[in-house]
């Protein structure tokens, strides 16, 4: 008569793969929370320089003022923003047709025919405008915080306007920082120039 032989893992082999498992995750988890925050650091560094560099190449462009402002108190009917984190939420280009200071959801098109009609001109240039150019929305942790810094003499501003020239008011600095700060301090600092041109300081140590 054949003996069956029954196979599987013993409790010790079991137990010796948990042990394995678990040196495996402690390894892991850290150097993925790391991956996690670096890569938050550096999509809203990056998503707000480049939408300073659209506003600035639009208010050229258009020959009228650009705004980045933030979210949600820049859009018509928005809720207020953090005041210490004024962009973390997200961020809205826009042109301010109607000079009301937000971004408003077909200004020259009320009733959403695609149609100039007669009344919707606000800036009678016989063009249907629309005043957002581009929205972002941030959905990871990181706060951004408008501060003062140098030349940049206004706190807390959610709203940064270029000119025609290329200029912007005020020269904002956004300091991007993550919950490892103020222990790791790593962040980022974004600034703008004279020119209205941003810079990024990698290497910025968050408060």
């Amino acid at each position: 008569m054949k003996r069956k032989h029954h196979t599987g893992f013993t409790i010790i082999e079991l137990m010796l793969g948990i042990a394995i498992a678990g040196v495996l995750l402690a390894v892991a988890v850290p150097s993925y929370t790391t991956m996690v925050l670096n890569n938050c650091l550096t999509t809203k560094t990056n998503s707000f320089v480049s939408a300073m560099q659209l506003a600035r190449s639009s208010a050229i462009t258009y020959g009228a003022n650009v705004t980045v402002g933030a979210l949600p108190c820049s859009l018509s009917g928005g809720a207020a923003c953090d005041t210490t984190n004024e962009f973390g939420t997200g961020l809205v280009v826009f042109r301010d047709i109607d000079n009301d200071g937000l971004a408003d959801t077909d200004i020259e098109d009320a009733n959403s025919n695609g149609i100039l009609d007669v009344g919707e001109d606000v800036n009678l240039n016989n063009i249907l405008d629309f005043e957002i150019i581009k929205q972002v929305r941030f959905n990871c942790g990181a706060t951004m915080n408008e501060v003062a810094f140098g030349t940049d003499t206004v706190n807390n501003s959610t709203a940064l306007v270029y000119s025609p020239t290329g200029t912007a008011a005020p020269l904002g600095t956004i300091d991007v920082c993550d919950t490892r700060a103020p222990a790791a301090g790593i962040g980022r600092r974004i600034s703008l120039s004279a020119t209205g041109r941003p810079t990024t300081n990698s290497s910025f140590t968050c408060p």
